[in-house]
């Protein structure tokens, strides 16, 4: 009885300094997310990354050097960003900042032309408010988008030494990232750790497949849509293509939100060039998904288009931007720990 006892106050102090140390941790939050933020993110990278790393050491080029050839492809790159694409990306914004008041008047005009042109098909006084309000909308939404990409990157020169600590980071968790695994994987009870490592391979599998896919995608959409609108001579080709690139990361809604901005701007240039830049964007989507990477949400999270478009919805109206993101990743994994749990029960 004494040693059942003494068993149980030990489970029951156990459990309430978890609870003090959970209550400790949500009233510091922000503290604590400011200090785990880097090695997160640098975690991530290195999940990334690891495959690429460990491809390299069965050819027999040692894990660190590994590492150090990865480094030195990715800085050169950023050189070449930073010599050709920053310079542009920065006079294009502040093109675009002055542009937008007069290209809300050139819809105005637009608008005001056709119902002068189409007398007969005038439009309702209710239809014409929308429109005008509207845009009014669209213009301070714009504006609003420009401020916030001003100040994230004002906060990411702000933050600039956590930024360098990254790099380190990722070079510690790449080097030593089997010895992690295994020492993570010790902290699992015996009795579940078979079948918990089981499950997270199988989730590793599915998630490592799909957002690796997704950057590369997003990355060559990217470059294509801003070479595309080089050649058609679009304004903002460079801001456009970096738009196009990131939406594609949302499927099946995101290659629209990405071509609105290109279709709009080749718009206000001329009807002709809208037109273009219409069938251009199609076809960079047909590219995408009939040669680059076919049927790819679905099959590689091995998920029904139904089910996606669902994960999308959720996942939008519960965590906005992020939500869009990661809402098909999530559920996917939430599948696939369901599939493993309920095998090993039944």
């Amino acid at each position: 009885m004494r040693n059942i006892s003494r068993k149980s106050m030990i489970k029951i102090a156990l459990a309430l300094i978890a609870l003090l140390l959970l209550i400790l941790v949500y009233h510091n939050r922000k503290v604590i997310g400011r200090l785990a933020h880097p090695f997160i993110l640098s975690f991530f990278i290195s999940y990334l990354l690891n495959p690429l790393v460990t491809m390299m050491e069965r050819k027999g080029i040692k894990r660190s050097f590994g590492i150090m050839i990865i480094y030195m492809v990715f800085f050169i790159l950023l050189l070449l960003v930073c010599a050709y694409m920053v310079p542009m990306l920065v006079r294009d914004m502040g093109k675009l900042t002055g542009a937008i008041p007069g290209y809300s008047t050139e819809f105005m005009d637009f608008f005001a032309y056709c119902e002068e042109k189409y007398q007969g098909m005038q439009l309702p006084k209710g239809i014409k408010n929308a429109i005008e309000n509207n845009i009014n909308r669209i213009q301070d939404y714009i504006i609003s988008y420009i401020q916030l990409v001003t100040t994230f990157i004002m906060s990411v020169i702000s933050k600039i030494s956590t930024i360098m600590l990254i790099p380190i980071l990722v070079y510690y968790f790449l080097r030593d990232f089997k010895n992690i695994l295994e020492k993570l994987s010790k902290m699992i009870p015996r009795k579940y750790r078979n079948q918990t490592i089981s499950v997270l391979s199988n989730v590793d599998g599915v998630l490592g497949n799909y957002v690796r896919s997704q950057i590369i995608l997003s990355g060559v959409i990217g470059v294509m849509t801003t070479v595309a609108l080089l050649i058609l001579k679009i304004n903002f080709a460079l801001i456009i293509g970096i738009i196009n690139g990131v939406t594609n990361i949302i499927p099946y809604f995101g290659p629209v939100i990405g071509a609105a901005p290109a279709v709009l701007v080749a718009l206000l240039q001329s009807p002709g060039k809208a037109l273009i830049t219409i069938a251009v964007m199609i076809l960079i989507q047909q590219i995408e998904s009939d040669i680059i990477c076919p049927k790819i949400t679905s099959e590689s999270v091995g998920l029904h288009p139904l089910t996606v478009i669902f994960a999308l919805i959720a996942g939008g109206e519960l965590f906005g931007i992020t939500g869009l993101i990661l809402g098909v990743p999530v559920l996917a994994a939430l599948k696939v720990i369901y599939r493993d749990v309920m095998k090993s029960l039944f």
